[in-house]
């Protein structure tokens, strides 16, 4: 000991001597030298060679020299791959230099005060410190101790003292994310507090999870190391919600702040990750439903938020109704459909003058994911079909689109040049109103009738003729119109737009014109057929449009057999029918007369066995 001091000490001196020392050697250089011609990567690479008296020795050397042996490289190395003995409270720094000065010193003073052995410090369980923990977490004896669980470290570690250390070294401590020696004691604190033995500690003393949960809520996110403090917090919350759910509910509920400091840090991906677990627990529907955990999301998607803020607020919100998917009867999802609150404030958002694209498409992708909650039990329309059905004019004039939502400019394609292009904001539009109508409830579809949405969408069709995505879309919503039983709604949307002629005309024109939803088209038409045999009216109706019947008995039938359309179940076409003589020159055997066929091996005799 006293040689490992005398040489600190000398060390110490050195340091000391290095920076008082005025260097005004620059004249000095040899000619014949010519180690100035190495690049700096050559010159730091054959430094790291020294030793560290050596390498305080050159910096006396030149001012050059100087810079070269105070580069954050070497001084890094070194100090990752030194021997600490004691413990050391992070610091912030300027160079690896300075760090491992102090450290050394911190060392030299640790020396001179006698720090106590591994058994002084684990009998000491009422004054712990974090200074007296991250000391004890980097020897290796008391790491050796931990991982072969000895009785003394797991009672100093089960104690409330020790725990509230670990707490404040995670949270209260800046993390030092280059610091190979501190992510480690992270590592181990963290390992330590999900360990079995101090959940349970945990569990059994409330004031320790209020001391957890007042960390989360001072929890700075703007701070260095701010996501490894939040990944801690995850993994501690998630682990002890896993093994104790009941209990953890319970605190949860008694813990008002809890969901608002979550979400103050929505930009956190990890603490969002930690409310993704609870949401997908129908244990948690109605605590969550109680802490208004929808209202307070849906709140966030406002103008006066960063754009930032309304994204993700947008996703986690499209999150949580995925997850909820699986619990349709859940109070959580009872209140996202009935709340008119929550869909009344995303249709408001939206409707914000001036409008603004991104949030109409943000405020879409929410309430799409809302309908997709729906389920088929449900005998009246809750209350985000009826506030939505009563919004369909707002969507309509959307795809009008009279304020061009998505900036779109021209451009060209191989088709020819497009003016503008049909663009996000309007393709979302159509997949809310496809949403929307396949809830399936009558009040969706007159609305839609009252305000023209049918012809609107056609006209989308044939002015957009290469954009096989809105035909798609669009298709599905005349599917979805045939599919509503009620023939004198179907005749009214035809008359309207007139699809039976639209059709007909297009497929006469598509030599001149040639167009990419003629697929689509025929897809509508066969529909319209079926519609046709299963109401006399339709029927009748179709029966009066000479070019349709025209398109039905040539173009319609040729292209059902060559797209193999097989709808025998209420179309009357011969060429739906396999030929019945087709397979006639191959004879067919009914009934095969076996007997005998194995008497040459009734007399065989059996194989031996070995």
């Amino acid at each position: 000991e006293t040689n490992k001091e005398n040489a600190l000490v000398t060390v110490e001196n050195t340091l000391q001597e290095a920076e008082n020392l005025q260097f005004n050697i620059s004249g000095l250089e040899d000619e014949q030298n010519d180690f100035g011609s190495l690049t700096p990567d050559l010159v730091i690479r054959i430094f790291s060679y020294l030793d560290i008296a050596d390498l305080l020795n050159i910096q006396l050397v030149s001012q050059e020299w100087l810079v070269y042996g105070r580069c954050d490289n070497l001084w890094k190395e070194l100090y990752e791959a030194a021997d600490w003995k004691y413990a050391f409270t992070t610091v912030a720094f300027s160079s690896w230099y300075e760090f491992f000065k102090k450290r050394y010193l911190n060392e030299i003073g640790a020396l001179d005060d006698g720090e106590p052995d591994l058994v002084d410090l684990l009998q000491d369980t009422e004054n712990v410190t974090i200074e007296k923990l991250r000391r004890l977490l980097e020897m290796e004896e008391f790491v050796m101790a931990l991982q072969n669980g000895e009785d003394a470290v797991l009672t100093y570690l089960e104690a409330p003292s020790t725990i509230i250390a670990m707490m404040n070294l995670l949270f209260k401590e800046p993390f030092v994310t280059d610091d190979l020696q501190n992510q480690r004691i992270i590592h181990i604190t963290v390992q330590t507090l999900v360990s079995g033995i101090i959940t349970d500690v945990f569990i059994m003393n409330t004031d320790l999870l209020h001391i957890l949960f007042d960390h989360l809520d001072e929890l700075d996110l703007i701070s260095p190391g701010a996501q490894a403090k939040s990944s801690c917090m995850s993994k501690i919350i998630s682990i002890l919600f896993e093994k104790f759910t009941m209990q953890m509910i319970g605190h949860f509920q008694s813990r008002e702040s809890f969901i608002p400091s979550l979400l103050l840090n929505i930009q956190d991906n990890n603490l969002m990750e930690m409310l993704y677990k609870f949401v997908d627990s129908d244990l948690t529907h109605q605590w969550l439903f109680e802490s208004d955990l929808t209202t307070r999301l849906v709140a966030l998607l406002h103008q006066d938020e960063t754009i930032e803020i309304q994204e993700q607020s947008a996703n986690v919100l499209v999150s949580v109704l995925s997850l909820c998917q699986s619990w349709p009867q859940s109070a959580l999802v009872n209140d996202m459909l009935n709340n008119e609150v929550i869909t009344g404030s995303i249709i408001g958002y939206m409707e914000s003058k001036p409008l603004n694209g991104e949030a109409v498409k943000l405020g879409l992708r929410v309430l799409i994911g809302i309908l997709s909650l729906i389920s088929d039990e449900l005998e009246d329309p809750p209350a985000v079909v009826t506030l939505l059905a009563n919004s369909i004019g707002f969507f309509t004039k959307i795809l009008l689109d009279p304020e061009n939502m998505d900036n779109a400019e021209p451009f060209n394609t191989t088709t020819g040049p497009i003016q503008r292009g049909f663009g996000f904001v309007r393709l979302g539009v159509l997949e809310l109103l496809v949403s929307l109508l396949y809830t399936g409830f009558p009040n969706v579809v007159e609305f839609m009738l009252e305000e023209r949405v049918f012809p609107v969408i056609l006209d989308l069709m044939f002015q957009f003729p290469w954009n096989n995505i809105i035909h798609n879309q669009i298709s599905q919503l005349f599917s979805g119109l045939f599919c509503c039983n009620n023939p004198e709604v179907i005749i009214t949307v035809m008359e309207d737009c007139g699809l039976p002629e639209r059709i007909a005309d297009a497929h006469n024109n598509a030599a001149e014109k040639p167009v990419g939803f003629l697929g689509h088209l025929r897809e509508l038409a066969n529909e319209l057929v079926r519609a046709g045999k299963m109401s006399d009216i339709i029927a009748e109706y179709l029966e009066t449009k000479p070019a349709w019947l025209a398109f039905l008995e040539d173009d319609l039938k040729e292209f059902n057999l060559i797209e193999c359309v097989v709808q025998d179940d209420y179309l009357d076409y011969d060429n739906q029918y396999f030929q019945e003589d087709q397979f006639e020159e191959y004879e067919v055997i009914e009934e095969a007369d076996l007997s005998g066929g194995f008497e040459e091996y009734d007399e065989a005799e059996p194989i031996q066995e070995y």
